[in-house]
């Protein structure tokens, strides 16, 4: 027991080594350009002072009001668009009539970036986290509602048929057999909506917001405090990467079988409707 509790501890230690290393040698190199004068601190801070601003961030308390806000807003307008998307696609994909009317508006939207709507969010909703979660909805809807329509059209048409015969109305067939055998497509709709999501939200707070992790970075710009504007983005890249396993663990939960990689190859459409 004692050797396969040690063998199981050296795997786990090679594990976390191999993915470690990269992050690494980026840091050393970057301390060591830094040291050598080849990158100047007016251009890009030593990583130890990027480190020492996120810690007087975190320590005067600001870290935590500004870290909450931007989560408290992407979550929400995630949401938000879990709701519309999960809505939007399940009706395009079992409803011709409904994607013969719905597809020419969303493909007219689909293209525009979600901060070419921030003047008009903006004239809307005011400054604030209003109009920062209407971006965030806008930018994750889309990856959402495509996971939905693939996913349901991946499902078998026996499998409809076949509860069918078993006397399944049309929302039985909905809530028991499409949109499980969709979910593993969904939650890697709201993977990829979560990641544009969080991307569009600090693209919104840098111009839309008096709080938030953009916003901070926006305001330390002008004082030129070159330092904490790294520290910034540093938070946004480790709270987008917690973010992002936390979904992945909820699905490792929900559909195990998927594993790590909750990506489903798009599906020929099927009409699962009457």
């Amino acid at each position: 027991m004692i050797g396969v509790a040690r063998g199981d501890f050296v795997r786990t230690l090679l594990r976390g080594l191999g993915v470690c290393w990269l992050p690494a040698v980026i840091v050393l190199a970057w301390e060591a350009a830094s040291a050598s004068g080849v990158l100047r601190p007016a251009v890009l801070p030593a990583f130890h002072s990027v480190v020492a601003g996120l810690a007087r961030w975190y320590w005067d308390g600001h870290w935590i009001v500004d870290a909450g806000a931007s989560v408290v807003r992407v979550l929400a307008g995630v949401a938000a668009a879990s709701v519309l998307g999960v809505a939007a696609g399940a009706t395009v994909a079992m409803s011709a009539g409904a994607q013969r009317a719905l597809t020419p508006v969303l493909e007219l939207v689909r293209p525009i970036p979600p901060i070419a709507w921030i003047p008009l969010a903006i004239v809307w909703f005011g400054i604030g986290s209003t109009s920062a979660i209407f971006i965030v909805t806008l930018g994750a809807f889309f990856p959402i509602f495509t996971g939905v329509q693939a996913g349901i059209a991946s499902v078998r048409v026996a499998h409809v048929n076949v509860a069918r015969g078993l006397g399944a109305g049309r929302r039985l067939i909905v809530t028991d057999v499409l949109l499980p055998a969709a979910l593993p497509s969904i939650l890697a709709g709201i993977r990829t909506g979560l990641g544009v999501g969080w991307m569009t939200l600090i693209a919104a707070e840098l111009v839309g917001a008096q709080s938030g992790l953009g916003y901070t970075i926006q305001l330390n710009r002008l004082m030129l405090q070159i330092e904490d504007v790294m520290a910034g983005m540093l938070t946004i890249g480790i709270i987008g990467l917690v973010m992002n396993r936390a979904v992945v663990e909820i699905g490792r939960r929900v559909v195990p079988w998927t594993g790590d990689m909750l990506f489903v190859q798009p599906a020929t459409p099927k009409r699962h409707g009457r």
